[in-house]
């Protein structure tokens, strides 16, 4: 037997299009529980074909509805096309994206592209979410391994890659914190409590040239993190690499962590589960 998975596009003026996502065969007579329905394998280059396309004409849609000049109604000119990628939860999308020349009515930018209006970096609010959260409660190995496992071919998806992104959220995270800490800012609402942490390693009236032992402060960000990396043996933290994570554990379990990734998951009950 034969699946032919084929998506049809309907357009604003009705016009349609057919493409073949990928077929599935299975030999007759030869069921076996091995190769009873769809595996993953399978439905991961299905999904990954079907994003290809729908991304694809979706920003091909955009480009050409942003074209028109807004001033004298005109097609701008094309200059050229670049390449870009695109890391989705279903896989990598490649482009290759237009840039238009400016109509001589316009007094702005010479080049433009209308890109940017859609995606400014080179992954999805959807995907930069999913590595945070892994990312902030795993090591990021292990979340790397998970989304190679799971999820279509992807670019982005190193340890390396992985840490970054969690870095990036962090440092929102910090920027905020420290605006907030600068204006003066009062919370929308009191706190139920509040937990005060105090370094015992730093003690008032020591001499300036007098370096305090940091190891109970080294012990305590130690055991912060330990649960999360499940570590084997010590690792060497850097205060930056440490705080970055704590910022994004921290917006992760006060549910708040959409707030810099652009994402809000319909059901955050998985977050929630292993949040806690």
């Amino acid at each position: 037997m034969r699946w032919n998975i084929i998506v049809e596009c309907v357009e604003e003026d009705g016009r349609r299009s057919t493409i073949t996502l990928g077929t599935i065969e299975r030999l007759a007579a030869s069921t076996t529980a091995e190769n009873l329905g769809v595996n993953l394998e399978e439905s991961k280059r299905i999904a990954n074909r079907l994003q290809d396309t729908v991304v694809k004409q979706q920003l091909q849609e955009h480009c050409e509805q942003r074209r028109k000049c807004p001033t004298c109604g005109k097609k701008r000119p094309v200059k050229d096309f670049r390449r870009r990628r695109l890391d989705t939860v279903l896989g990598t999308v490649r482009l290759r994206v237009p840039r238009y020349r400016g109509c001589q009515c316009c007094s702005g930018a010479q080049i433009w592209s209308p890109i940017p209006e859609v995606f400014s970096g080179r992954v999805t609010p959807e995907l930069l979410h999913l590595q945070v959260s892994l990312g902030a409660q795993i090591s990021y190995r292990k979340a790397a391994a998970l989304l190679r496992m799971f999820l279509p071919p992807m670019g982005g998806t190193t340890h390396t890659t992985n840490r970054s992104r969690v870095h990036a959220v962090g440092e929102r995270i910090d920027e905020q914190i420290q605006r907030e800490i600068a204006e003066n800012r009062k919370p929308d609402k009191p706190a139920d409590q509040m937990i005060i942490g105090i370094d015992g390693a730093f003690v008032k009236g020591r001499p300036p040239t007098d370096r305090a032992s940091q190891a109970r402060v080294q012990s305590t960000v130690d055991q912060l993190v330990d649960w999360r990396m499940e570590k084997k043996q010590h690792m060497r933290w850097t205060r930056t690499g440490a705080q970055m994570l704590l910022h994004a554990r921290g917006a992760l379990i006060n549910g708040e962590l959409g707030k810099y990734t652009g994402w809000s998951p319909t059901d955050s009950s998985l977050e929630q589960a292993v949040a806690a």
